[in-house]
């Protein structure tokens, strides 16, 4: 029981559509999700509400606006109803901001010269990665742990930046990676930071 119990605290993935979808439409994994972030307390407010929406990647407006509105205007959220009104709400915030991403990039045609940065160097926006490795993930989660002295699970982008400004580009192209993965938050998840990372070292690599 306690087993299963854990699997479903454990099943929201942020980064899945999916899993989203799929624990909104389950009560148990709801009840399970609820119970992980009441954590003995009769409400979910401050803090706890922002360690818990923070990880969906959406800018901190809309993250408040999602909690306003979730919690009608209470900021406290208490039972199974609110939480199922604040991950529709971040659902149908997450697509938009995908809608938003995709218009903007469709109505972008990259030129040959769009494609490059000044000296011919490959812009960071079109330089593909190859895929991260469990070697290549492992060492960013270290460097994440190192970052995250606090064991909350996130950094901010801030110290992402003045970490993965070590490397040998300026700093303006680190800040755009590091705005890119963490969707406009002020922090980012160890994935995220590993996905920025990981553009990091191909940005170096196609240049040279």
């Amino acid at each position: 029981m306690m087993a299963t119990t854990h699997s479903m605290i454990s099943s929201l993935d942020w980064s899945s559509r999916q899993s989203l979808v799929q624990t909104l439409s389950s009560s148990a994994l709801l009840d399970a999700l609820l119970v992980r972030i009441l954590d003995g307390n009769e409400c979910v407010k401050g803090q706890k509400a922002v360690a818990f929406l923070r990880p969906s990647g959406l800018p901190d407006a809309v993250l408040s606006k999602v909690w306003r509105e979730g919690t009608n205007g209470t900021g406290e959220m208490r039972d199974r109803d609110g939480l199922k009104r604040v991950l529709s709400l971040a659902k149908d915030a997450l697509e938009e901001e995908e809608v938003k991403k995709n218009r903007g990039l469709a109505s972008s045609t990259p030129t040959a010269s769009s494609t490059l940065v000044s000296g011919g160097s490959p812009s960071i926006l079109n330089v593909p990665s190859k895929p991260m490795t469990d070697k290549d993930k492992a060492k960013y989660e270290k460097h994440f742990s190192s970052l995250d002295v606090n064991k909350s699970g996130m950094v901010t982008t801030e110290n992402a930046v003045t970490f993965l400004g070590k490397a040998s580009l300026p700093e303006r192209e680190i800040r755009e990676i590091v705005r890119k993965r963490s969707r406009g938050a002020m922090s980012l998840t160890c994935e995220a930071f590993s996905l920025a990372m990981h553009d990091v070292y191909a940005v170096i690599k196609a240049r040279g």
